[in-house]
């Protein structure tokens, strides 16, 4: 066969075979761009669907094998009767309120007991517990007697007797009455060795035996130490030359011994007491129980939120109070600072 004649047939071939891909790929380019300009109907695919079934659902096991494990595995082939449930655990019991101790509720200063008449017997105490303090400090002036019981929430605790030895009270909360009632003795800071006055039968006041009044040997005078001395826990009596030098420098006592700064209370969001941030070991202020991290709420029950605040209100009030009293609170827990001056 002639070389320029397959040629030929090989060049016509592929002339029509290029030119029928070309037109195929022209004949979809402009189906395409039909197809992609037109919106599908939706009624026409409901239509298109709707003749086609659902497949069947899966077919479930032949056999149950929850069944099968209950009377198989779980099945008692022993012939043993089973062994009892377990008992239910026991119901929990009331919960039983915290008890403060009477130490932190009040502290008795004196007692007179009348063997006479013992419920005429009474005690001078000072409320320590700060709510007693508000609730009873113009009502109850501070004297008890037999029967008398505290206010909520220590209705817990209530006086029986007024002894020689101290003052009874007896503690018997609601929720524990079927149980014997316990008593606890409260006496005196530092009672005088057989030195509590009784009151006799007759109505005569009688001292201890062993007690004898000196006799005055000139004019009595009332002396004050010079020394701040702790009277008990955050009780305080401001020695003369302790006052004096506290009066003449407290602005070097405020900028070297003690760092404060405004608190700011951010429960309720606003700036309330005075911060003590660091107070120098050994210092006056440290001498007079003002701890790190204490928070001056008020002073004699006025609220206080800076230095100025409190150190206004110490000098216009210098000549009335001789007892000031100090609410200081401190990671969560308040305390009364009690200092007496001259």
């Amino acid at each position: 066969m002639n070389l320029v004649l397959v040629k030929s047939l090989l060049w016509g071939a592929g002339t029509l075979v290029f030119g029928a891909l070309g037109w195929t790929l022209y004949e979809y380019k402009q189906a395409e761009s039909e197809l992609l300009g037109r919106q599908v109907n939706a009624k026409l695919q409901q239509d298109l669907l709707k003749d086609i079934q659902p497949p069947p659902p899966p077919k479930s096991d032949l056999v149950d094998y929850k069944r099968v494990t209950a009377n198989f595995h779980d099945f008692n082939w022993t012939g043993k009767p089973p062994p009892p449930p377990p008992p239910p655990p026991p119901a929990p019991g009331p919960t039983r309120r915290a008890v403060k101790p009477l130490k932190d509720l009040l502290a008795v200063l004196y007692i007179q007991v009348d063997s006479s008449q013992p419920e005429n017997s009474l005690a001078l105490v000072r409320w320590v517990d700060r709510r007693l303090s508000d609730t009873l400090g113009a009502a109850q002036d501070g004297r008890l007697q037999a029967g008398f019981v505290l206010p909520e929430p220590y209705a817990y605790w209530s006086v029986t007797a007024i002894e020689s030895e101290g003052v009874v009270f007896r503690y018997a909360p609601e929720d524990e009455q079927d149980q014997n009632p316990t008593t606890f003795r409260l006496s005196p800071p530092t009672p005088i060795e057989g030195g509590i006055v009784q009151v006799a039968e007759d109505g005569e006041v009688r001292l201890p035996a062993e007690f004898v009044l000196p006799e005055a040997g000139g004019e009595f005078v009332l002396t004050r130490p010079e020394r701040t001395l702790e009277l008990g826990p955050n009780r305080f009596r401001v020695g003369s030359e302790d006052g004096r030098y506290i009066n003449e420098n407290y602005l070097d006592i405020l900028s070297r011994e003690v760092r404060h700064k405004s608190h700011f209370n951010r429960k309720k969001g606003r700036m309330e007491g005075i911060e003590i941030t660091e107070v120098a070991p050994g210092s006056i202020a440290a001498q007079h129980g003002v701890k790190s991290g204490d928070v001056i709420v008020s002073i004699n029950g006025t609220a206080v939120n800076s230095v100025q605040e409190a150190i206004s209100y110490a000098k216009n009030n210098a000549d009335i109070y001789s007892v000031w009293t100090i609410v200081v609170s401190n990671a969560g827990y308040e305390r009364t600072i009690i200092y007496e001056t001259e």
